[in-house]
């Protein structure tokens, strides 16, 4: 089976943006009147979560395609279960005979394909800097539902599982 790997890393890309977006945080209620203070969006690091890498956002979507086990897949590679969860995790970053070989346990093969530079993402990054909180929030929901919508009509065209 052939995988584009510029439509995986676009998806993991989104996720990441997603992820590390800025998110309104409310405090508890400071005074008898039982409101909270609403402060400033804030992006809040956990060093604890889990670290998205391509390669990690590469094989968890090859392997939830494949429908494989952490388990399965590295047995089927020869490496070990442990190996593939740090590579998932991002605890791991593999080089590029490791990731192709599992992945091709996957029943995929990587092709990579050299484009020139295109800005696109950098221009819809600027314009959503630009959004206020509410405006972010408004896209992102629309995005979702878009999402939610895509994936819905993919099932039951017998596309997904």
């Amino acid at each position: 089976m052939y995988c584009d790997i510029s439509q995986l890393y676009h998806q993991l890309e989104t996720v990441r943006a997603e992820l590390s977006r800025p998110r309104c945080v409310r405090l508890p209620a400071a005074g008898n009147d039982g409101v909270g203070a609403i402060i400033e969006p804030v992006t809040v690091v956990d060093r604890f979560a889990p670290r998205t890498t391509v390669a990690g956002g590469l094989l968890t979507s090859a392997r939830v395609r494949a429908g494989l086990s952490q388990r399965e897949l590295a047995a089927r590679a020869g490496v070990a279960q442990s190996t593939v969860a740090r590579i998932e995790s991002g605890h791991a970053d593999p080089g590029f005979s490791t990731l192709e070989r599992l992945l091709a346990a996957a029943g995929l093969e990587m092709r990579v394909h050299l484009e020139p530079v295109d800005d696109h993402d950098a221009v819809l990054n600027a314009i959503d800097r630009r959004r206020s909180v509410e405006e972010r929030e408004r896209v992102a929901a629309g995005h979702r539902r878009n999402v939610e919508r895509f994936t819905e009509g993919g099932r039951r065209a017998g596309l997904h599982g």
